[in-house]
Order: structure tokens, then sequence, then C-alpha cells
């Protein structure tokens, strides 16, 4: 197993907010754009809507209502407004700040905890990630496995993401933005239970295999990057590993079947 100390704090000076999106370079976009082949374009985000997503029950749901008001006669417009409330980190296709999770008493970067407070975060909120435009990489691990979904609890491990690349012949690079898929939204079709109970994805030691390729994001179509088991898992969770100590964004609640399907791998990832 690989060192499990690793840090990013100060690599970029002591007031750095943005981490390891200091990976991302004019020049590491203008290579990425460069790399446009198909000019095809994939949401890989899921459809805002109220049921009937793959989200964690017992975090509140997404709730969209219509308002529609008119002047009182048929000679002035009428107009039709939206109001909808998003469960970000259990209902949508979010990305985790830095300032999300952290242990001990500092934040990323050593910034104290205290810089989160009641209406927000002072310091490493989501509103200093202006866009992420860089290369990204989809490792299939489900597809290289043979298999719609790997099993609820499935350890991804070192060895399953070096298969996984060399299967699709690509290799990270600095400032990428790396995805994961599991499959795993499927199950939700079959069971709601099912689906909250556990879920496949990675450790610490598999975190790091990340970590040392310098990706400024990792993201996947499982619910918290890390893997989930029915009875409570003894490893340390890969959230301190990402957000606290390397300062990698997490992306989590992804769509990647489409990317599956049609076996893209490498492609331009937009962020705003």
């Amino acid at each position: 197993m690989a060192d499990n100390k690793f840090s990013n704090w100060r690599r970029w000076g002591a007031d750095d907010e943005i981490g390891a999106l200091n990976l991302v370079t004019p020049e590491t976009t203008a290579a990425a754009i460069g790399s446009v082949k198909q000019g095809k374009v994939y949401s890989l985000a899921s459809v805002i809507r109220e049921s009937n997503v793959p989200r964690l029950e017992f975090r509140a749901a997404n709730q969209h209502f219509v308002r529609v008001f008119g002047g009182p006669t048929r000679d002035v417009a009428s107009v039709a407004d939206d109001v909808v409330i998003v469960g970000c980190h259990g209902a949508t296709t979010h990305v985790d700040a830095l300032c999300h999770y952290w242990t001990g008493d500092k934040l990323y970067n050593g910034f104290p905890e205290d810089t989160v407070q009641g209406r927000g975060a002072l310091r490493l909120g989501i509103e200093n990630v202006k866009s992420m435009v860089t290369r990204g990489v989809m490792l299939d691990v489900a597809a290289a496995k043979g298999v719609d979904y790997l099993d609820g609890g499935y350890i991804i491990t070192r060895a399953d993401l070096d298969e996984c690349c060399q299967k699709q012949g690509v290799e990270l690079r600095a400032g990428d933005v790396a995805l994961f898929r599991t499959g795993w939204p499927r199950t939700y079709y079959e069971s709601a239970e099912k689906y909250n109970r556990s879920q496949p994805g990675l450790t610490w030691d598999s975190g790091m295999w990340f970590c040392e390729r310098d990706v400024c994001a990792v993201g996947s179509d499982n619910s918290a990057i890390g893997v989930r088991t029915e009875a409570p898992y003894e490893g340390a969770n890969v959230h301190a590993l990402f957000l606290h100590q390397a300062g990698v964004y997490l992306i989590e609640m992804m769509e990647l079947d489409e990317l599956s399907r049609d076996k893209v791998y490498e492609f331009l990832f937009v962020m705003a």
C-alpha cells in the first residue's frame, strides 16, 4: 500500500484557495482544446427534477414550482416563472468545494475551521472555481470488468485503474479531470434501497493513485467517490484525502453512460 501521507498545503502559497485547479494553466487548456476531433457535445450532469433520479433518499429532494402571473386583461402579456430548490449534495450532480470536508481544526491549506459559518464559507468557497476547461479522461471501470455495474461495496483498486488505462490506451496528465464509471446509478431503477445501502468506489489507496498523477478533480457516477459498504467501513473517508489534503475537487453523481456507450475516454472537459 502506498504511503498515506499526501499534502498540497502551501504548494501554491499560503493564501491559495483553489488547490489543484492551479494545475489548469492556459497552456493546459489550449492543449485540451486542440485535442478535439469530433466536436460532439455530451452533458455529464443529471437533469434537475423532483423524482425518478438517483439520489440519497435521506437528503432533501429537488423541488420545482412554477408561478404564472399577468395583467387584468388579455391585452397584457402573462408570464410563467420558475422557482427551483435543489438538494445540492444528494439530489443532483454537484462539485464539492474545498471547504466541504475537513478533519481537525483546519481546512485545506491551513485555513481555520471557523471560516465556515452558518451563512457560508469565508475561504475556499465554490465561488473560487470560475471554471474548469481542461482535458478530461473517463476510466470505465465497469466496462473493463465486463459488467453493467460494479457490485455494491466493491473496492476499486490501483490494479483496477491501471488495467482500465491499459485497456483504453489512456494515461492521466497533470491538470486533468479524471472520471471513473461504476454503472451504479442503474441500480436505483431496480431498487432505491439497494442504491442507498452500499456503493462501489475508491479507498484511500486508490484515491492516492489519482493524487499522485496531479489531477485537478475526480468525478464519478456514484454519490460520494469513496466506497460505501453496508457495515461501517473502517478506512478513512477519501474526502479527507482529496478535499482536505490534496485540494482536489470532487464531482459526484455524474451521468457517464453515454460516454461509455460511445467509448469516449479522452475529451475536452468544460464546466462553468
